[in-house]
This record gives C-alpha cells, structure tokens and sequence, in this order.
C-alpha cells in the first residue's frame, strides 16, 4: 500500500512539473510569435486569394498599374506602391508556406523587390520634405513600420525557405533597407530622423522583449542607410540597448531563462544577435548572474552559427571552449566565401586603458568597433574619446600582414605571415625572388632593389638554392640551418636532405650562429 503511495506522489509530482514545463514553453512560443509573426491585418491589407503562381495573377498586375495611374497625387502614388509591397511581401510569405519550388519562391520575391524599386520612384516626384508637408511626414511614419513588419517577415522567411532561394531573400532585405534609408533621408531633415525612429519603434507591437529584435533590425539598417543618417540610427540603436538592458536587469531567474530560450529560438541573423548579446553583456557584466546566462545564451547562439556555415558546405571550425572570451567579445572572421575562418575573441581598448578625460561622459557599450590611432580597438568612438584616444579608422584594428617567399622542399611560394603552411616559412637565399605567376624562385633581376626578408646576413650567392632528392628517400621534414664552410653563413633549408652535402647542419639558427661565432676568427 506505501509503494502505491509512493508511485502516486511521484506521479503527481512528474505531472505537475511537466505542466509546468510545457506553459514555460507554450509561454516563449507565444512571446517569440509576437516578435516575427506579422499578418496581413498588421500592415494592413485584406488577405491575398490569388498569388504570383496563378495563371491569371496578371489580371491583378493590370489593376495594380491601371489604380497607380489614375493617382496624381505624389504622396499619395508613393503611399499606393507602399500598399502594393507590402500585398506582394504577404504573397511572397503565403507562397513560401505553400510551396518548396524555389522558381515560385524566387518569382514572388522579384514581384516584391520591383515594387521597392517602384516606392523609390514614387517618392522621387515628392518635392516637399516631412517639415513643409504634413502628408509626407504621414507617409513617413506608415514607411518606418512597414520596415520593421517587412524585415520580421524576411527574417523569417530566411529560415524557412529552400538553400537555393535564400540568397535571393537576403537580397531582398537589404535592397528593402537600402532604399528604406534614402527614402528617409530625402524626404525628412537629418534633426528629425532619430525622432520619427524612435516614435514608430515604440507604435509596433511586440513582446517585452522585442527591443532584441529591434537592435537586429536597426543594426542592418545602420549598414545600409546613407552616411547623414547614420548617427542618428546609432542613437536610436544606444537608447533600444538601454531599454532592454533595463528590461533584463530587473528580470526574475525564471525571466532570465525564458529570456535566454527567447534569444536562442528567435529567427534572424546569429551573428547580429550574437553580437547584442555581447552589447548586454558589457552593460551588465556587474551582475554576476545575468552575465553568466549572458555567456551561456552566446555560447549556444555560437554553436548554431558553426551549424550554418557547415551546412553551406564549408569546412568544419573547430567549437570554442565553453570559457572562451568570457571577458571579451567574440569576433567571427570569414572568408570571401562566407565560411568561418575562426573565431576570435578581441578584448576592447577601454577596458585595458584608464580613462582620461575630465569631463563626465556616459557612453555606452555599443559595438561599432574603431580603430585608435594608438593601434588598439574600442568598442565605439565615444569610448575612444573617452579614453583620450583619436580615431584612425572605423572597425577592428586590421593586423599588419607582410608577404614572404617561402620554401617547400624544393619549390618556392608565396604567403602572409601567419599563415598555416605544411612547410615551414624558409625564406629564399640572396639573389633570388619568388615570383607569383608559377610559384618559383627565380634569380633576382640586377635592377631589383629589394631583397626578400632574411635573417641571414647580406652576403651574395651564400646560400645555394635547395638541392633535389629522390622521391624515394625518406626525410624528416624538419627545418634546418646549414653552414656554409666558406663564408660561415647560416642558410635554411626545408629539411636535411635539401641543405647542401658536406654542410655542418644545426636543429636552431642560434646553435649555428653560435658555432660560426667561435669560428670566424680562425679564418
């Protein structure tokens, strides 16, 4: 009877406790719906019936161009296409739901991207600014929301559409913020465009969260907007970072759980929701707690952009530690191709620098990275400043890349220091260069000035280049230093078997210099 007991508690218990779960899930779900479902009814327009792969979708194209030809009003035209974008972005997102075929995908996107070729053109005509025109201030503030449902949509449909179609969905969205940036900063005073953000950002519902989302759409925005509007994004960008810092420093444990799934399940770009997380991390590294769910949610958010690439038919990266970069931001390097080359942890300027200007100063830790003229990399220019630091250039601190000529067994390339190479860098005796169309050293033209990198001394025709073996001979590819008997010169070779016969050979470059030392003075 007691273990009947005992089964039923524990029953219970289970039940309850799995309930309990599934609402913590079932509440996530519905906070993350909130920040990326976008309907019809919410850019408000009816349902769409007939969609691009419908024969008789042209009749609905006729409509659309005989309504805007009948519209003389300029703003009028221009809010008309805005209508007519955001019916063809909710067929694009019906059409994705319906269907895998990736021509019917891309046709439906192009349907779209003309029309945001179109709403530039209308705007063209507009010869009134926001100030001079009430209309058009309307008009900008209806476009401001459109644009951040129109990249909730296109971030979403990121993630759902086939491998094939997404380049054409990512060239969708930047060409939508593109030309969202020059629509806003033709027809609105650059005073004015931090306000009429920052007014329409808060008319967009969402979840408590959705300042998160925000900061990802107002960074994508910030690439791609004309240079006058640039700062004013920027402060847009700082006060979302501070409302949401606000948010999460006075979340509950459980809060900063559901916050941590949020931030995990989202849809949207990894790399720049990683970096936001790194943003909040710095704001709020005093709270141990919150930084520590911080790293966690970071480090998964890492693991799901190694994912990605790998599916892209890149080469696997190696995952970090789990205590990478705790302190530091975490900086992912890619090639021309988009795969990850690493991941590097770079720990801003200001944390190591004590700060010397008088005045007070509240700068925040937004990451648009620039580098010092003191060769090190702040997390803004405020910081910079703050530091006392002029600004060089806006980004991360480039590493100075030399090129050298470099040896392997008997054939001589060329590559940057650093570099990860089988052979080791051996660089190419005096009087020969490297030339990049074969890969060959060849001997140097008399009125060639410079010489290739050496640690060895200038001496000419010192060291021979190397010699060949057969390919059935067995050596330790090791590098070596050979002496030459006649002028004492330290020579490197890629391994043993190509330095020169009868030379003293020598595991390190000081053992040779050493021995020739001792030597000279007999000559």
């Amino acid at each position: 009877m007691k273990i009947l007991k005992v089964f039923l508690l524990s029953f219970a218990l289970l039940s309850v406790f799995g309930l309990v779960n599934a609402e913590e899930t079932v509440d996530v779900a519905e906070t993350i719906a909130l920040d990326e479902n976008v309907t019809a009814q919410d850019l408000g327009i009816s349902e769409p019936n007939l969609l691009p792969d419908n024969p008789f979708y042209f009749f609905k194209t006729w409509a659309r161009e005989i309504q805007s030809a009948l519209t003389f009003n300029s703003v009028k035209k221009a809010e008309l296409r805005g209508k007519f974008a955001n019916e063809k972005l909710i067929e694009l997102k019906k059409v994705a739901e319906k269907t895998r075929n990736s021509k019917v995908i891309a046709k439906a996107t192009e349907n779209y991207q003309k029309e945001v070729e179109k709403i530039k053109e209308a705007t063209e005509r507009i010869k009134e600014t926001a100030e001079e025109n009430t209309q058009v201030g309307q008009f900008l503030d209806k476009s401001v929301q459109q644009c951040i449902l129109h990249e909730r949509i296109l971030l979403k449909l990121a993630d759902q559409v086939p491998a094939e179609t997404l380049e054409k969905i990512t060239e969708a969205r930047e060409q939508h913020l593109e030309r969202f940036g020059e629509v806003m900063t033709r027809l609105e005073n650059k005073e004015k465009i931090q306000e009429r953000l920052e007014t329409n950002l808060q008319q967009v519902q969402g979840s408590e969260f959705q300042d998160f989302k925000n900061l990802e759409m107002l960074e994508a925005l910030e690439e791609k907007v004309p240079e006058a509007a640039k700062e004013a994004i920027q402060q847009v960008r700082a006060n979302a970072l501070i409302r949401l810092k606000e948010k999460v420093g006075q979340l509950s444990s459980e809060g900063l759980e559901k916050f941590s799934t949020y931030t995990e399940n989202i849809s949207g770009e990894k790399e720049k929701q990683m970096e936001i997380l790194e943003n909040l991390k710095e704001e709020l590294k005093a709270v141990p707690e919150i930084k520590e769910i911080l790293l966690q949610s970071r480090e998964k958010i890492m693991e799901q952009v190694r994912k990605e690439v790998t599916e892209m038919n890149c080469p696997a990266i190696e995952k970090p530690a789990s205590d990478f970069c705790a302190e530091g931001r975490i900086i992912v390097k890619k090639d021309s191709k988009g795969c990850i080359i690493s991941f590097e942890c770079v720990i801003p300027a200001e944390k190591e620098i004590r700060v010397k200007s008088q005045k007070p100063q509240a700068c925040i830790s937004l990451w648009d990275p620039v580098c010092g003229k003191d060769g090190k990399t702040y997390s803004n220019e405020c910081l910079a400043k703050l530091a006392g630091v002029e600004v060089d250039y806006e980004g991360v601190c480039k590493k100075e890349e030399q090129t050298y000529c470099g040896w392997c067994g008997d054939a001589c390339i060329k590559m940057r220091f650093g570099e990860k190479k089988v052979c080791p860098l051996i660089i190419p005796p005096e009087g020969y260069i490297c030339t990049e169309e074969n890969g060959q050293c060849v001997a140097k033209p008399e009125s060639t000035q410079s010489t290739p990198p050496s640690t060895r001394s200038q001496k000419p025709q010192a060291c021979p280049l190397p010699s060949k073996f057969s390919s059935g001979i067995i050596c330790i590819q090791v590098m070596v230093y050979a002496m030459n008997p006649q002028t004492q010169e330290c020579c490197s070779y890629a391994n043993p078997c190509v330095a020169p016969s009868n030379w003293s050979i020598f595991y390190s470059l000081e053992e040779c210099q050493q021995t020739t030392a001792i030597e000279e003075p007999l000559q």
